[in-house]
């Protein structure tokens, strides 16, 4: 998927004129009246209408609610460490064998989520910031802290809820206290993903096969497999489910054929041959520079040139006769010649004639001219036309031998036709693939369902439920994971630093009067800054390994993955 520059300022554009909009609306009718705070890219709404809910839910079952949140905060510090090990090992994934599951993007609506998906995603959204938020309130007020107010804040492209407490309450309560506050709302968030589990686990059983629900138009496979077709075996190999088929997929190199076998809607059974392809973007290399016969450079590839570049591209003929040399810059590449499986080169040709006595493309072996590889060759040659065309060591050529001492590949066009014409060369891309180029198919699979109770009784809107709930168990167990790392402002940082933060001497003299709280609060201006300690050393170094973690995962899934493809599945 390719999101053009138009989309992306259109984006923008909106992003503004939202917040414009939404500026205006809350000078106009004084929103701040209400308890609405709207500032450049940020909306804070805060309300009492939910403490008494709260406090509702909090006084009915005191005992359930301390028991439960006590056993969350054990499991916290578990679901701590396991997420910042998790983090480590999908990290070194990213690094060494990078594949889209293993993605970790921040949910930006319309930017890295759009579309149909962004639909599917707001109950679940819902659902998690209102459990989150009461979550903590119920447990600040089952220990007596007070809740101040609750409600909605966004920040440019982000979103949340919040529960405002009263911090100097919460302080002074015990270590245990604040540890249940500090926990809550993860715990629930990981409860409801367990429960969003359950439901979906009995909606729906994996059938054997993987199901096809989108073929990309420049994919491999496009033209050849159908969407919503069952893909049941590969060359013979039965497909148990998704994953199996991921594994089975992984093993094809570009031009390997593959034979599928697949099942369509009506239930008749056929094999179709896919030829695998390969991704064009990430095994494309621009050059630095190429060469015309004439020793003229050209900087900055063929497709990307100035009008100055793209007149020496055009090429007159000589009584009727053409014959022109490119010579790309190899060296540029940081691929060995002798590490080439094949070499694969596209080319948008424009002509004047349309019908040529000889129209054809060398690529050239320096070695051994007589082993020149013709890569085109026609006769009747359309005015504009888009051609591939490739060399392969598989089928016996040493290609090493057409890398000029590694640095240049060159290309020899030779035209000739009854009358002089012209010629121009508007594209040409290379593709030099080696062992460790991955095929691709241009596929979007998953797994092939079948109805379960559940799905029965929902019936039509069986499918809808169920992508909800797969979502609310997605976003429920992120949330609840990445919330408690040790990085501020997040819950598992202030249940981390609770460990080794004294509980608060209670004092009533401090309390009994005003007059006392105004010496205290001098005291504490006065109160020397403390001392840098090993404890500080350690918290910070947690943090900071905490941080590293996360903010590499993020940027290396965004280097080297569709941002807008993540959450529409997988692509092969």
């Amino acid at each position: 998927m390719v999101r053009s520059q138009f989309d992306v300022w259109m984006f923008f554009l909106f992003l503004l004129s939202f917040w414009l909009c939404l500026w205006g609306i809350g000078t106009l009718f004084k929103l701040e009246k209400r308890g609405w705070e709207i500032g450049p890219g940020l909306l804070l709404a805060k309300t009492t209408r939910l403490n008494r809910f709260i406090n509702k839910v909090a006084k009915r079952f005191p005992r359930f609610w301390r028991a439960l949140l006590t056993v969350g905060i054990g499991f916290g510090f578990f679901a701590m460490v396991f997420t910042m090990v998790w983090l480590g090992i999908n990290l070194h994934g990213l690094l060494t064998a990078p594949r889209p599951e293993q993605a970790i993007v921040p949910f930006i609506p319309g930017v890295t989520v759009t579309g149909l998906p962004l639909l599917y995603m707001i109950i679940p959204i819902a659902i998690i910031m209102f459990s989150h938020e009461v979550a903590h309130g119920i447990a600040a007020r089952i220990d007596g802290v007070t809740v101040k107010s609750s409600g909605f804040l966004a920040f440019i492209v982000f979103f949340g809820a919040f529960v405002e407490l009263d911090d100097k309450q919460a302080a002074k309560k015990k270590r245990l206290t604040r540890q249940r506050i500090f926990i809550a709302g993860s715990f629930i968030n990981l409860i409801i993903a367990l429960f969003a589990l359950i439901l979906v686990t009995n909606m729906y059983r994996v059938g054997e096969g993987a199901y096809l629900y989108k073929i990309e138009t420049d994919g491999a496979a496009y033209g050849i497999l159908q969407q919503d077709e069952i893909i049941m075996q590969v060359n013979g190999t039965q497909i148990r489910d998704g994953t199996h088929l991921d594994t089975v997929l992984d093993q094809f190199k570009p031009f390997d054929p593959a034979n599928f076998t697949v099942q369509a809607e009506n239930g008749s059974i056929s094999n179709r041959l896919v030829i695998t392809g390969f991704n064009r973007t990430a095994a494309y290399r621009p050059w630095g520079q190429f060469l015309i016969n004439n020793g003229t450079y050209v900087n900055g590839g063929l497709e990307n040139l100035s009008t100055s570049d793209q007149a020496r591209l055009l090429f007159n003929s000589s009584n009727t006769y053409l014959n022109f040399s490119l010579l790309i810059n190899f060296s540029a590449f940081s691929i060995s010649a002798v590490n080439l499986t094949w070499i694969v080169i596209d080319l948008d040709i424009n002509a004047s004639l349309s019908v040529f006595n000889t129209s054809k493309a060398y690529i050239v072996n320096i070695t051994n001219p007589s082993q020149n590889y013709e890569i085109f060759s026609f006769q009747n040659l359309s005015s504009e036309v888009t051609l591939t065309g490739n060399i392969s060591r598989a089928a016996g050529y040493k290609l090493e031998d057409y890398v000029n001492g590694s640095e240049f590949l060159q290309l020899d066009f030779i035209f000739n036709a009854s009358t002089d014409f012209n010629v121009s060369i508007d594209l040409c891309k290379l593709y030099p693939l080696t062992n460790q180029t991955e095929g691709r198919f241009g596929i979007w699979i998953g797994n092939y369902l079948l109805d379960r109770e559940l799905a029965i009784l929902f019936g039509p809107l069986a499918p809808h439920v169920y992508q909800t709930l797969v979502y609310l168990y997605m976003f429920s167990l992120a949330v609840g994971l990445i919330n408690l790392l040790p990085i501020p402002p997040f819950d598992g940082d202030k249940l981390f630093t609770s460990l080794f933060n004294r509980d608060f001497p209670r004092s009533n003299s401090s309390e009994s009067s005003g007059e006392g709280s105004d010496e205290k609060s001098k005291t504490e201006q006065l109160k020397p800054k403390e001392p840098w300690t090993w404890v500080k050393t350690f918290i910070w170094s947690v943090r900071g390994l905490a941080i590293f973690l996360l903010l590499s995962n993020i940027i290396l899934s965004l280097i080297l993955f569709d941002i807008f493809s993540i959450f529409s599945g997988i692509l092969y």
